[in-house]
């Protein structure tokens, strides 16, 4: 889990010892998608969990035209954070492109933390999430 963590960007402000409490979490599932399997369907509010791309590569569609990929998350990328920060349903479809592994965090994972590296993760969370959305308006402007 450790390399994970020091290679995804995510990760790249965390000091050593805030990935190792991360790290030695052992509240994580890891999961396994076969080719075209969907990881998260858009408008699916059962489960509000983060997840890491341990392995693989996936694309984000939406429902509306689910061939189509808007995007594409690599080794090491998050996923999910809108509906693990706001307990909304899933804002896109996530789909295995070939075989992918995520790392699944949910919020009872993310408890067990202390009160500041939660702080801190969420703080990320949203930077991330704001950056995206900032992609998707400049891509939809242009």
């Amino acid at each position: 889990m450790l390399s994970l963590i020091n290679m995804s960007k995510f990760f790249s402000g965390f000091t050593e010892e805030e990935k190792n409490i991360f790290a030695k979490n052992d509240s994580f599932v890891f999961e396994h998608f076969s080719d075209g399997e969907y990881i998260l369907r858009e408008g699916d509010n059962s489960d509000s969990s983060l997840y890491v791309l341990v392995k693989g590569t996936v694309w984000v569609t939406k429902k509306h035209d689910p061939t189509r990929a808007i995007s594409f998350i690599e080794e090491g990328d998050v996923f999910g954070e809108a509906s693990f920060l706001s307990q909304q349903p899933r804002t896109a479809n996530v789909v295995a492109s070939g075989n992918a592994t995520v790392c699944k965090i949910d919020k009872k994972a993310m408890e067990k933390m202390s009160c500041s590296l939660q702080l801190k993760i969420n703080q990320q969370l949203v930077d991330m999430l704001l950056y995206r959305l900032s992609v998707l308006e400049n891509d939809r402007l242009s």
